[in-house]
C-alpha cells in the first residue's frame, strides 16, 4: 500500500512538473492559433463592411486634427490612458484594425485601436493621440506591445530589427509597408519620439526594456516605403545609416539614445533552460514509464512450483 502512495505521489508530480513546463509553450501554441483565427476573421469583416470608406475618411481626419492641432493628451510614452480613435460603427469587431507582420520577428498579430491592457494581451495596438495606420504625410502611427506575455513571445524578439528590415501593416484597404531606419532606448517620460515629424509617414514600435525588468523602452523606427520598392543589396554599416537618415529625416537621426543594455543573452537563456527542463521531463517520463511497466511485468509473474511426480 505504502509502495502504491509513493507511485501515485510521483506520478502527480511528474503532471505538476508538466503543466509547468508545458505551460509557456502551450500558450504560444494557443495564442498562435487564436491570432490567425483573428486575422481571418478581420479578413472577411473587412470584405463586408458596409461603411468602410466612411471609417478611413474619419480616420484620415483624425490623423489630420493630429498634426494640425499638436498630440496635447501625451503625457507618458507607454500611457494607456487618453481616448484613442472610437471605432463604433465601424464593422469590425472588438476594436480590430488590422494585423501586423514582422518577418524578422518571426510574428503576426492583430493590431488594435487603443493600447488598453485587454487590447495588449490579446495583440498589439495604436496608441492614443497618435496617427491611425493609414498612412499619409506627416503621420506616426505608434504601435505597442508587450515585450511577452505569460508564455507569449509577442514583441520580445524586438532586437532581432535591424536597419532595413521590412514590416508590414494590413488595414480593411490595403497592405502598407515600413523600412526600419532607426532604434533606441528611452525612459517612459520621452514622449518627443512619439511625436508626428512633419512630412514623414512613419510607424514606431514601442516595448519595454530591459526583458523582464521593464523600467525603459525600447523604440524602433520605421519609414514608409512605396510598393514594389525593393532594399537597397548594398549593407550599410550603422554609422553609415545614421547619416542617411540624418538626411531624410533629421529629427529621427537626432534621437539620442539611453546606454544600450541588450536583452538577446536574457531571452536566450531563458529559451535554453526551457529546453534544458523540457528534455530532462521527457528523459524522467520516460526513466517513469519503464519503471513501471518493469514492475508490472515482475508483478504479473507467478512463481513456478514443482509438478506432480
Amino acid at each position: 500500500m505504502k509502495r502504491k502512495c509513493l507511485y501515485a505521489a510521483a506520478f502527480l508530480l511528474f503532471l505538476a512538473a508538466g503543466v509547468f513546463l508545458l505551460y509557456p509553450k502551450g500558450q504560444e501554441v494557443l495564442h498562435a492559433f487564436q491570432d490567425k483565427k483573428q486575422i481571418e476573421d478581420f479578413q472577411q469583416q473587412a470584405e463586408t463592411a458596409e461603411d468602410s470608406r466612411e471609417l478611413l475618411s474619419r480616420m484620415e481626419a483624425y490623423n489630420q486634427r493630429l498634426t494640425e492641432e499638436g498630440q496635447k493628451e501625451i503625457s507618458d510614452a507607454w500611457s494607456y490612458g487618453g481616448d484613442a480613435f472610437q471605432m463604433e460603427d465601424s464593422g469590425l469587431e472588438e476594436g480590430m484594425i488590422g494585423y501586423l507582420t514582422i518577418p524578422a520577428m518571426e510574428v503576426e498579430l492583430p493590431l488594435y485601436v487603443g493600447a488598453s491592457e485587454e487590447n495588449l494581451q490579446k495583440g498589439a495596438a495604436v496608441l492614443a493621440e497618435t496617427s491611425m495606420p493609414v498612412g499619409g504625410a506627416s503621420t506616426n502611427c505608434v504601435i505597442a506591445g508587450h515585450r511577452g506575455y505569460k508564455g507569449i513571445p509577442m514583441f520580445r524578439e524586438i532586437e532581432a530589427l535591424q536597419p532595413g528590415d521590412r514590416i508590414k501593416i494590413t488595414n480593411p484597404w490595403e497592405t502598407l509597408e515600413y523600412e526600419v531606419v532607426k532604434f533606441i532606448v528611452t525612459s517612459p517620460d520621452d514622449v518627443q519620439v512619439i511625436k508626428i515629424v512633419p512630412g514623414a509617414d512613419l510607424v514606431t514600435l514601442i516595448t519595454c526594456h530591459p526583458y523582464t525588468l521593464n523600467y525603459e523602452r525600447y523604440v524602433v523606427f520605421c519609414v514608409r516605403v512605396q510598393e514594389g520598392e525593393e532594399p537597397e543589396e548594398e549593407q550599410k554599416t550603422e554609422g553609415q545609416q545614421e547619416e542617411e537618415n540624418a538626411r531624410e529625416i533629421p529629427e529621427i537621426a537626432g534621437y539620442q539614445s539611453l546606454p544600450y543594455e541588450s536583452s538577446r543573452e536574457e531571452i536566450r537563456r531563458e529559451k535554453t533552460l526551457n529546453c534544458g527542463g523540457l528534455a530532462v521531463y521527457t528523459a524522467a517520463g520516460i526513466l517513469l514509464l519503464l519503471s513501471f511497466l518493469v514492475r508490472r511485468k515482475k508483478a504479473g509473474r507467478k512463481p513456478h512450483g514443482r509438478g506432480m511426480e
